[in-house]
């Protein structure tokens, strides 16, 4: 009998109340209501209809589809990269919003959609994007200039950390490991100017999620769902978050 209450303690340790908050993040119809709630507030913030948002990504997905598809065959792969629904979403938002000054925090196909309607819809606008891995910033270069793309403006995390780059009103983070991204968040988004919007994927992760929550809870950001518009394969989902 001891020995049976041993391994019942045992076992009870593990269900503590980190386990419990990721296991309630995870419920599928708290999500759902969250995102419904989230796509009527985020309507009436950006002053578009979800309808909208969605033709703009479906026009633009028609643009992207060949170049994602050369990505994901030649650079990465569809499980490392940005999703096709996240990348399309970020061109309808930059066709909404127009920012003048874009950071990309992790490179990749994003680097490649930012450069793309910048060069297309909005000559006048810049992109910096950032990588702790030179050698994906490498790959990305390649990438860029194998689509007649322009290759600079790439530069590692310590470059961007040192200072002299300014704030950003449109934030993309994308960027390293999970607990990296944990660590750097409330860095990444003091480079977000006010007003700004920033783009926060893999909100899939139940304990990335509730720190990212929790960050920008404490940094009075206002938070939407994009699970509407960004959910993949995979099942990942990115956040914005308005300053």
């Amino acid at each position: 009998m001891k020995k049976d209450k041993l391994r019942f303690f045992k076992r009870l340790k593990r269900f503590n109340y980190g386990y419990f908050r990721i296991k309630i993040y995870d419920l599928k119809l708290l999500k759902l209501f969250e995102s419904r709630r989230d796509v009527s507030k985020l309507s009436l913030k950006l002053e578009v209809s979800p309808e909208l948002i969605e033709q703009r990504m479906q026009e633009f997905g028609r643009s992207l589809a060949p170049y994602y598809k050369d990505y994901v065959s030649t650079t990465s792969s569809d499980v490392m990269a940005m999703s096709f629904e996240l990348a399309t979403f970020t061109l309808a938002l930059c066709e909404i919003a127009k920012p003048k000054k874009i950071l990309d925090l992790g490179s990749g196909f994003s680097s490649f959609c930012f450069r793309y309607w910048i060069k297309n819809h909005s000559p006048n606008s810049e992109v910096l994007t950032v990588d702790d891995a030179p050698v994906w910033l490498d790959k990305t270069r390649e990438f860029l200039r194998h689509n007649d793309l322009p290759g600079n403006g790439l530069i590692t995390w310590d470059e961007l950390t040192v200072g002299g780059y300014g704030m950003f009103d449109l934030v993309f983070y994308d960027f390293g490991s999970f607990p990296v991204r944990k660590s750097s968040l409330n860095r990444v988004l003091d480079f977000a100017s006010l007003p700004s919007i920033t783009i926060l994927d893999d909100m899939h992760s139940g304990d990335y999620g509730l720190h990212v929550k929790k960050t920008l809870r404490e940094r009075t950001m206002e938070c939407f769902s994009l699970l509407r518009y960004t959910t993949d394969k995979f099942r990942r989902y990115a956040y914005l978050a308005i300053r």
